[in-house]
């Protein structure tokens, strides 16, 4: 019995010895664990001062933005007096161009008034040549009527 004793005993030995090395892996991993956790903390640390970083380039991205939403108030303002000059520029024209459309319907008016006057000064000129005649024929019978008397 003391032999069986001895092996049980033996046995218990070995078997706690396997679990002292089972134990020792254990610790290994819970180390290696540790180790990675550790490394973790490190990545999210970078992670957290990235993101640090990232709020302060956003805050400054917001910042150009209200610069750029500013400069794009100050066009539209531009851009309306600009609109105002333009439409005032439009009706000159427009006034301009009527002005032009009256002045060409006179000046063809003038031009035809000026065409029948042509005519009629030709006319005039034709009736004054034969009255011219006339009275030269007129004056040459009245030179012959007083030779003849």
């Amino acid at each position: 019995m003391e032999k069986e004793i001895l092996e049980i005993l033996k046995n218990i030995q070995s078997d706690m010895t396997d679990m002292k090395g089972e134990i020792s892996g254990i610790k290994g991993e819970i180390s290696g664990i540790k180790n990675d956790m550790s490394g973790m903390k490190g990545e999210i640390s970078g992670i957290k001062n990235d993101m640090s970083g990232m709020k302060g380039e956003i805050s400054g991205i917001k910042g150009e933005i209200f610069g750029i939403k500013d400069e794009i108030s100050g066009i539209k303002t531009e851009m309306t007096g600009m609109k105002s000059t333009l439409d005032e520029h439009t009706q000159l024209l427009r006034a301009l161009e009527h002005s032009a459309q009256v002045n060409k319907a006179e000046h063809d008016q003038m031009f035809n008034e000026i065409a029948h006057i042509r005519g009629d000064v030709e006319k005039l000129k034709n009736d004054f040549n034969i009255v011219e005649r006339i009275a030269a024929k007129n004056w040459y019978d009245i030179t012959t009527l007083k030779e003849a008397k």
